[in-house]
């Protein structure tokens, strides 16, 4: 909502959502008129106005939804992170106080009042229907979610035909892109096809901004991951990673255990959802694609005679998403698994296990001896070892308040290690864009001194640094030598302070790892 006195002016794009957006088309309305007045009773005006005795419920609510969207810690579009924000709890809560206003509404005898009220209820029962569907489907219930998915169809055609509209008509086009995903993984479940093998929810990943990796043959049956990183796939967007402005090629590399009763079946490889193209190899041997063109949609490959049913089928996908669909998102984004038609074949012998050349890039590179003369001067404290980052390619920190302390860091960013394990060493060998740092440092009265400066023994890049929001000036430009140093006087405070670095243009190389490489100290 808008603060009292925070606007100059209003641009509004709408759609005819009565449902949800009632309040807001009134407050809107109001401030187009007065942009400086204050949104508190002018929203009550319109909960009186519009429900009458029912308006303290509604006003419940309304809030409830406004402060959900307002406050969450998550932020990729489309449906991905609504199951987060918008829990079972909440939506329990939610259905209550729809209740408590419907019951009031009965009682008070007015139609209109009662119809309003219904309004609400017919785009609830929409979004409702449609979370629990996308809750069933990523728990891999596949059977529920399709009923679910039917059910808010259902809710949909009679909110839309209800006059007012209580959802825009052509919102529909959200739900029509997740009927494939739904209905698919209860065709690929049932009728006589069944699940051979269910892949997991956590891969090893490797970021390739430049697409650079396929050519040192990353698919290969023997490649190690114990360099790659850890990527949810169902179970958190790219936003809730980290990853929310990456774009380029992410590897996904698994292994799983497929029992050799499904030998004689025909198999292939579902992906439910995924942004936005997609390859795939088994055991090191690319597999062709059955079916998938479109985003955040169905892909299947044919999988039958590559697999050695041997408990250890390496499973490999390259994705590569350089396009935006819709911020935050990229990479596979639904459950995926193999699936038995009722067809028996006869696959023949599975090829060998494709082995890798001697041309593989290495990518378990040491973090290099960091030697700086600190004779002189008081180490008040030293830096952690492990930050939050996240991927940040162009190094526009600044431009997008990344340096903001009230920014959270529980959803938004990953973890990263910088004295102790080199960018190659956490699945960011083939990354060269930019990133930034952020960690939370308590100190005391006597640790903070105007003198104060952050110092970073190796940080290779071009960097800036901000305290409590405050950007800092360089004392000691690394650029060529790797060692920057801050002012940091000034912003410093007793209790928690905010850190945050932003990288820019690091190009990474076996002997100059990206990023913060080194140890890093607040001294004077």
């Amino acid at each position: 909502m808008v603060e009292h006195g925070s606007s100059e002016g209003l641009r509004v794009e709408v759609s005819a959502s009565w449902g949800y957006d009632a309040p807001a088309f009134y407050l809107a309305t109001k401030l187009m008129w007065q942009t400086d007045a204050n949104p508190v009773p002018i929203l009550r005006e319109f909960m009186t106005a519009a429900y009458g005795p029912a308006a303290a419920p509604m006003a419940r609510y309304y809030a409830a939804i406004s402060d959900a969207m307002a406050d969450a810690p998550y932020s990729a579009g489309r449906w991905f992170d609504h199951t987060e924000i918008f829990p079972a709890e909440l939506m329990a809560s939610l259905d209550d106080e729809l209740s408590a206003a419907e019951s009031i509404a009965e009682r008070s005898g007015d139609a209109g009042i009662v119809d309003r009220v219904h309004v609400a209820r017919l785009a609830f029962d929409v979004g409702d229907a449609f979370l629990k569907s996308l809750r069933h489907w990523r728990d891999l219930e596949f059977a529920e979610a399709k009923a679910e998915h039917q059910n808010a169809a259902d809710a949909f055609t009679e909110a839309v035909s209800h006059k007012p509209v209580a959802l825009y008509p052509l919102r529909r086009n959200f739900l029509n892109l997740f009927s494939d995903p739904v209905s698919q993984a209860a065709e690929r479940s049932s009728g006589g096809n069944q699940i051979a093998a269910m892949l997991p929810d956590t891969w090893s990943a490797l970021l390739d901004q430049d697409d650079a990796a396929e050519a040192d043959q990353v698919y290969a049956a023997d490649v190690p991951t114990d360099t790659w990183r850890e990527l949810r796939t169902r179970g958190g967007s790219w936003s809730a990673q980290g990853l929310r402005y990456y774009r380029g090629v992410m590897w996904y590399r698994t292994t799983v255990t497929v029992d050799p009763a499904w030998s004689s079946r025909k198999l292939t490889l579902w992906l439910g959802s995924l942004d936005e193209s997609a390859r795939a190899w088994v055991n090191g041997h690319e597999v062709p694609l059955v079916a998938g063109s479109r985003v955040f949609q169905p892909w299947e490959f044919d999988v039958t005679g590559f697999l050695q049913f041997d408990g250890h089928d390496e499973f490999t996908l390259k994705i590569t998403n350089v396009r935006l669909q819709e911020l935050g998102t990229g990479g596979l984004t639904g459950p995926a698994f193999i699936w038995a038609s009722p067809d028996v074949v006869d696959p023949g012998a599975a090829p060998a296990p494709y082995r890798r050349g001697d041309g593989y890039r290495q990518l378990d590179i040491p973090v290099p001896p960091v030697t700086v003369d600190l004779e002189g001067r008081r180490v008040e404290t030293e830096l952690p070892d492990t930050w939050f980052a996240m991927v940040d390619p162009r190094g526009d920190c600044a431009n997008v308040g990344l340096w903001e302390s009230v920014i959270p860091t529980e959803s938004l960013w990953m973890s990263l290690d910088t004295r102790s394990r080199t960018w190659p060493q956490q699945g960011l060998g083939y990354f060269n864009g930019g990133l930034a740092y952020r960690t939370d440092v308590r100190l005391n009265g006597s640790q903070i001194s105007r003198e104060a400066r952050l110092l970073f023994t190796r940080l290779n890049g071009t960097a800036r640094a901000w305290v409590n929001d405050h950007e800092l000036e360089v004392a000691a430009d690394g650029t060529a030598s790797s060692v920057w140093e801050f002012h940091a006087g000034g912003f410093l405070r007793a209790g928690t302070n905010s850190i945050v670095v932003s990288v820019a243009d690091p190009q990474p190389s076996d002997e100059r790892p990206g990023g913060i490489a080194g140890p890093a100290y607040l001294l004077r």
